[in-house]
């Protein structure tokens, strides 16, 4: 009788030991040191069990379950607990920064927190564009802005905006001094400002 639930929990923890849960309600009632046992292999199987489905989920992307701690001291459930807390506070600024709002609060851990970096230099990056983009719609073009590579496709499109706006305007100027000698040529059949420019210039 006393054998009985020590080699049903040797077996629970063998299992454990292979990353398996084998849960199983070992019956027995005593309250002494074997009864100990069985209740806390039940708790840490359990608990372990709990910390798989909330790994599971925050796999998933589900961030809204909350694993229940074993203790103050469980270590394993605290990881969980952190890790999921900060990745739902990554997704929440990802998606005020996917709404347009760059006004978001990204603090990375550490030097180590390559995902908390990350996503600080896209806002910086963000917000670089975004003051580019808001001056151009004021009608400054004195601005300045350096591509970050060959890859950087909305940099080197508004570089090249830029130029556009800048030659627009040369020949603007141009021909409201009546001076009609340059020339300007359209980008394309859908330049209207281009192919007006064109018109008034051969008028």
């Amino acid at each position: 009788k006393l054998m009985n639930p020590l080699v049903k929990v040797t077996s629970q923890l063998k299992a454990l030991s292979n990353g398996e849960i084998q849960k199983e309600d070992i019956k027995y009632s005593a309250h002494d040191e074997i009864g100990e046992i069985v209740k806390s292999t039940s708790k840490l199987i359990d608990g372990i069990e709990g910390t798989i489905k909330q790994a599971n989920a925050v796999a998933s992307g589900d961030f809204s379950r909350e694993i229940v701690l074993l203790g103050k001291n469980d270590s394993l459930g605290l990881s969980i607990k952190d890790m999921t807390a900060r990745l739902k506070e990554i997704t929440d600024l990802a998606t005020s920064i996917a709404n347009g709002d760059y006004d978001v609060n990204v603090i990375a851990k550490g030097s180590d927190d390559k995902l908390g970096i990350s996503l600080l230099n896209m806002v910086k990056y963000l917000k670089t564009i975004t003051d580019i983009a808001e001056s151009i719609s004021l009608g400054e073009l004195d601005v300045h802005y350096k591509a970050k590579g060959d890859d950087d496709r909305l940099g080197l499109a508004i570089l090249e905006m830029i130029s556009y706006l800048r030659t627009v305007l040369k020949q603007a100027n141009a021909i409201s001094n009546k001076d009609f000698s340059s020339s300007i040529e359209a980008k394309s059949k859908n330049d209207e400002l281009g192919i007006a420019l064109v018109t008034m210039t051969d008028m």
